[in-house]
């Protein structure tokens, strides 16, 4: 697939977020809401897009070879061609399955788009019930059937529409949206959920996330991960490797590893100093978990990106 959109400009493909892993990014203009760009997870430091989420909703198609979305704790393997949407306030991540080049097209767009005005009929009946719902988290658009296809080239010509840039392509952005709405609302409507999974409560899951990122600096024990979101510490760690596929050590490693390699590209501390700032207990330990997790050490690291 080739659309001809711009790689997202980011520096060093760091993904700016808060502490609740909202991405900061400003998607599109004020008056304009949406933008559109391609990824490659394997820019990104640890090889992948980590969690995050944001107030815009967003679709995912795959532009080359192969790529994971994880959404919540819903994980879709995607070839190209292939995509998924994803709605506003649901974390998720993006890792690369088959090698370096592959990549995947992001259309972020904002509801007010697809609302008209505030308190609109349109707004009140089809896009506020829809929005930041667990069940309607997000739906994989595989191809299979004619409606699947219908909104792939809907999307598909929002992509040529926002590349070419031709007068009047926001009223026919628009257009295209509010028609691949109607149709993805009909298969959220359309999904029966299944009472037999275990139920999820998003907000609990960013609770853990944000404590990590608040205090990974410091000696984290999961009792006290465990008390700040009612858990006791068994349920815990089976709920966050329910939902993320991660343990919480592997995630809190991670978190370190990637504060890591956001100092290395904008400080000039020591690995040593890099090591201790982010909550490794010395460089020793530090090199031996970077490296297990990036095939290559600090020192090696810093300087390929340099």
């Amino acid at each position: 697939m080739d659309y001809n959109m711009k790689t997202k400009n980011m520096e060093k493909n760091i993904i700016p977020i808060d502490s609740t892993k909202k991405e900061l990014t400003v998607h599109g203009k004020i008056g304009f809401p949406i933008d559109v760009h391609v990824n490659f997870p394997s820019n990104f430091g640890l090889g992948l897009v980590n969690w995050h989420w944001h107030n815009e909703m967003q679709f995912c198609i795959v532009n080359s070879g192969s790529v994971s979305i994880q959404v919540n704790s819903n994980v879709y393997i995607l070839k190209e061609g292939q995509g998924v949407f994803i709605n506003s306030g649901c974390l998720h991540m993006v890792k690369s399955i088959k090698s370096n080049s592959d990549s995947y097209i992001c259309i972020n767009f904002h509801s007010k788009l697809i609302s008209l005005f505030q308190n609109s009929e349109i707004e009140q009946k089809y896009v506020l019930p829809y929005l930041s719902s667990y069940k309607n988290s997000s739906i994989p658009i595989y191809g299979k059937t004619d409606e699947e296809n219908a909104i792939l080239m809907d999307f598909s010509s929002i992509c040529n529409l926002y590349s070419k840039a031709n007068y009047g392509h926001e009223l026919d952005i628009v257009s295209c949206l509010l028609q691949v709405w109607k149709k993805l609302i009909k298969l959220f409507d359309s999904i029966v959920t299944d009472k037999t999974q275990p139920n999820t409560d998003p907000l609990r899951i960013k609770a853990i996330l944000q404590y990590i990122n608040d205090n990974f600096e410091e000696k984290i024990l999961l009792k006290d991960i465990a008390n700040a979101v009612n858990l006791s510490r068994e349920e815990c760690c089976r709920y966050f490797k329910r939902v993320t596929k991660y343990t919480i050590l592997d995630y809190i490693t991670d978190c370190r590893i990637n504060k890591s390699i956001e100092l290395m590209q904008f400080s000039n501390l020591s690995m040593s100093q890099i090591a201790m700032t982010v909550g490794f207990s010395g460089i020793s330990y530090f090199s031996s978990c970077f490296k297990n997790r990036l095939k290559c050490t600090p020192s090696e690291y810093k300087k390929r990106i340099s």
